[in-house]
């Protein structure tokens, strides 16, 4: 999308959520596929939207739905399994420079 005066941007409000998804690489790694997975229809539904509305100024509230599935996702990941999140993201951070996951 090609930026001119008249293009009006979102204010900072609308921009803002609830709650950010604050990870680190190595633990983004480690959790992304369990993630995706969680999350797959909000995702979905954001990625169908934006590619057909064709403005991302326009699917700001499901972007904002998948953050809140992420945190959502996040916060029941540590209830459950948080020493063996842990576990993986240290694999990650610590087995490489480039922060390679291998099988």
């Amino acid at each position: 999308m090609a930026m001119s005066h008249d293009v009006i941007l979102p204010s900072d409000e609308e921009l803002t959520v609830p709650q950010e998804i604050t990870l680190s690489t190595p633990w983004l790694k480690a959790v992304a596929p369990y993630m995706a997975k969680h999350c797959e229809n909000v995702i979905n539904e954001f990625m169908l939207r934006r590619k057909e509305l064709q403005d991302p100024r326009k699917t700001l509230k499901e972007g904002a739905a998948v953050t809140a599935c992420g945190i959502q996702f996040l916060q029941s990941l540590k209830k459950s399994c948080l020493n063996e999140t842990d576990k993986l993201g240290n694999c990650i951070d610590n087995g490489s420079a480039k922060l390679y996951i291998s099988p």
